[in-house]
């Protein structure tokens, strides 16, 4: 078994199967089909890698987590997707075109996403797709990660799809939680700062604006050539409390940054505001769904 909290598994099977619809239009955009090589970069729990498996696709997705990998790898596994394969011979699989049936389709593999992708910028190894879902906002160098991006589909003149989060106002996953948790939070030593929206440092709206995105990525390289909005459920709770459950496990930063004395109040005003939100939002739907607009972006090397 995976070593996860039961919780976080919970939350991240959710996950899963909630954004389904967001792999699912990345590899259709990417034509992915048998014999595609694809890297996944920031794989976390496998998607879209896996998903891109089950399309015949020869597959590598890289992470930083050893936990999260340790989710994709088991998922692969319940699957049929995988049979384990050294790292030293990573490259060469990822170069190798389709496999013969009964050998692996799919390998993840613990490193840096910059690091990786220029690891192989030297190599044989050429990629027709790579993808990030949800990953490229968080890099710490992403105009880094772009140049190796382009870099890496240049032999190739292969295509590079990534989804990103649209603005705070598009996404009550994030600004839903935030705004409650600003009536309580007290910004000091103990509980660090407030979370708050930045599309300039790392964090889910790195990338929100859509003319600095084109920009940035024609910077390093890239033409955007394609871009298109999708509404997707990130949450789904039987009521507040399922929604402040969710937050304290998967928003850490939020509750963290509530003092202790204050912890209750805050989840008896989160819970209150979901409920509420679900009221105006979906009055004849049972239940509570957060989600928010997440741009799918399409973009190749530049000639």
């Amino acid at each position: 078994m995976v070593n996860l909290p039961k919780t976080f598994a919970y939350f991240d099977e959710m996950e899963a199967r909630l954004s389904g619809p967001v792999s699912a239009r990345m590899l259709a955009l990417a034509e992915v089909a048998v014999g595609t090589r694809l890297l996944d970069l920031a794989t976390g729990g496998g998607e879209p890698a896996l998903g891109a498996a089950a399309l015949g696709a020869t597959v590598v997705g890289v992470d930083v987590s050893q936990e999260r990998l340790a989710l994709a790898r088991q998922r692969a596994s319940e699957r049929g997707l995988v049979r384990s394969r050294t790292h030293a011979n990573l490259l060469a699989a990822a170069s190798a075109g389709p496999l013969q049936p009964g050998l692996s389709t799919v390998t993840f593999h613990e490193a840096d996403a910059v690091e990786f992708l220029e690891k192989i910028a030297d190599t044989d190894a050429p990629f027709d797709v790579i993808t990030s879902r949800w990953g490229l906002m968080y890099f710490a160098e992403p105009a880094r990660a772009l140049r190796g991006i382009a870099r890496a589909l240049a032999r190739s003149q292969g295509i590079f799809v990534a989804a990103v989060w649209a603005e705070p106002e598009k996404t009550p996953w994030w600004s839903l939680p935030r705004e409650v948790t600003a009536r309580h939070a007290v910004a000091s030593a103990a509980t660090g700062a407030i979370p708050s929206a930045s599309f300039e440092k790392p964090g889910p709206f790195r990338f929100a604006v859509p003319a600095a995105l084109a920009r940035e990525f024609r910077e390093a390289g890239l033409a955007v050539v394609h871009s298109e909005e999708i509404e997707v459920a990130v949450v789904e709770a039987p009521d507040g409390a399922g929604v402040v459950a969710w937050v304290d496990t998967v928003l850490g930063r939020f509750p963290a940054s509530v003092p202790a004395e204050r912890r209750a109040a805050w989840g008896a005003d989160l819970a209150a505001t979901a409920e509420d939100f679900a009221r105006r939002s979906t009055p004849k739907q049972p239940g509570i769904v957060l989600g928010g607009v997440t741009r799918i972006v399409v973009a190749r090397p530049q000639t």
